[in-house]
């Protein structure tokens, strides 16, 4: 599940907008008028019923992403044809670029297996694979699933499987690789999750396929002080969908320590050709405690002890027993003299 995050088909978070050539986005007039007029119907929706506003804006969500609806949906996807070859290789290059500065600052091995929850059509994917032994892409869509597929064995001979998402029950898509991923890559999905809960989900499956000294690359869409950049569900969530969950920088550390990961760096990336308001975490597992290495001096003067010891209870030993012959065949002489 993936979403070019500020251009979707057009449109940034459901407002008219123009794109340059570098990706700069210019808004339209009358655009506060319309943002205010549906943040105020979709408040009066979700607490005429929130419950069924939230699982009325789930389904959508799952429609939207399980299958193609046109030319946007693949731009949302990030597939190469739908953003371009440019746009395409810088989303990857720079998010390898973001890795290699975590890794390096964590001193992090090379990655064995890398997981990316929301593979969409394989712009980190073929970034990352070259540089793993193994790589997973997970997905709702197999639209999705096919094309990762295709992007990477076009970029490498790293063995790639896929691994289909149920909205409904996450979880079956980590089946057998508990504790197997040295990587867990989180990228342009979470702004388009459905509220914190499902986000929570997603931070506890990384916590659970993530391997002892495992790091997890997570990027969400942060909001300021300006209400305006809180992210919100709207009334149709194919019309706001790259901004509909929003945290701000701490919330979102607090919630990935809350869901048994580590966080250990940020960076921030305030626009981009797509969008703006990125921030990376760098969060981890903490390693394995190995047992340390034998100390031989140590063991040399502990067997020396025990050596010492050993000869002092055997020499010991030897006296006592030759002390009762001894005692014994005097005790013998003197029956037989009297």
């Amino acid at each position: 599940m993936r979403g070019r995050s500020g251009v979707e088909g057009g449109h940034v978070q459901g407002r008219p907008v123009t794109v340059s050539p570098t990706g700069n986005k210019s808004l339209t007039g009358g655009i506060d008028v319309a943002v205010r007029g549906e943040r105020i119907l979709a408040a009066a929706l979700a607490a005429a019923g929130r419950r069924r506003f939230r699982n009325r804006i789930a389904g959508q969500a799952a429609r939207y992403w399980s299958a193609p609806t046109g030319s946007a949906w693949e731009a949302n996807s990030h597939w190469r044809n739908g953003i371009g070859d440019q746009a395409w290789l810088e989303v990857g290059d720079d998010h390898w670029k973001i890795y290699e500065t975590f890794a390096r600052a964590l001193n992090s091995p090379s990655p064995n297996t890398v997981m990316e929850w929301g593979a969409g059509g394989g712009a980190n994917a073929v970034a990352f694979a070259p540089h793993a032994q193994r790589f997973i892409a997970a997905d709702i869509s197999q639209e999705n699933l096919d094309e990762c597929v295709r992007q990477v064995r076009a970029t490498c001979t790293t063995p790639v499987e896929t691994r289909r998402i149920d909205l409904a029950c996450p979880e079956q898509a980590t089946v057998g690789l508990a504790g197997s991923c040295d990587v867990f890559l989180c990228l342009y999905v979470i702004e388009l999750t459905t509220g914190a809960n499902a986000v929570r989900a997603i931070l506890k499956i990384a916590r659970t396929v993530l391997a002892p000294g495992g790091t997890a690359l997570v990027q969400i869409k942060y909001h300021t002080s300006d209400r305006r950049t809180r992210g919100f569900a709207g009334t149709a969530y194919d019309r706001n969908f790259a901004s509909t969950t929003t945290f701000t920088i701490e919330e979102f550390w607090n919630l990935a320590a809350e869901c048994g990961l580590t966080p250990r760096l940020i960076t921030l990336v305030p626009e981009n050709r797509l969008d703006s308001r990125y921030a990376y975490y760098a969060l981890t597992i903490p390693a394995a405690v190995q047992p340390a290495p034998p100390d031989e001096r140590l063991l040399d003067v502990k067997y020396t002890e025990f050596a010492a010891t050993f000869n002092a209870d055997v020499a010991d030993a030897e006296r006592r027993a030759a002390r009762g012959n001894y005692i014994s065949r005097r005790e013998v002489e003197t029956t037989v003299d009297d």
